[in-house]
């Protein structure tokens, strides 16, 4: 087997455990989409779990596109609460996008799907998910 293959049936496996794990842990939509990338519903809200194709044991867990920049007073405000969100919380990162939307990610490494279990997923939606909701509230009250 050529690396490439090797990579290729490393990342097919941690798709098929992730889809396999959120099906279990109750989540609604699990799919593939064009990309590659796994996407499930969570409390409304759609989610991607984003593979690297050079580097299997990179994950990233995402809640894409939760809030769209309208002004540089509102990027203002998304960039300062945004850094704030990243800098208290663990393992959310939130930040603006150059298509001028908000996005919150979690990223980590693992060795395998093996590392991988539904109670982290749950954890990790959950935290981004939360992460948004302190976003929003934030943004709303920044006027």
């Amino acid at each position: 087997m050529t690396d490439d293959t090797e990579t290729t049936a490393a990342i097919d496996g941690m798709r098929a455990h992730v889809s396999h794990l959120l099906e279990q842990e109750g989540y609604r939509g699990v799919e593939l989409d064009e990309d590659g990338d796994v996407r499930f519903k969570a409390e409304g809200r759609s989610l991607l779990m984003i593979f690297n194709t050079r580097d299997p044991g990179y994950l990233r867990l995402a809640l894409p596109n939760f809030w769209p920049i309208d002004d540089d007073a509102e990027r203002t405000h998304a960039y300062r609460i945004g850094n704030g969100i990243t800098r208290d919380n663990k393992c959310v990162s939130v930040f603006v996008t150059p298509n001028e939307n908000v996005w919150a990610t979690a990223e980590w490494l693992t060795t395998g799907p093996e590392a991988i279990d539904g109670a982290m997923l749950v954890r990790l939606t959950e935290m981004l998910l939360a992460a948004a909701g302190e976003f929003h509230r934030e943004m709303q009250a920044a006027g």
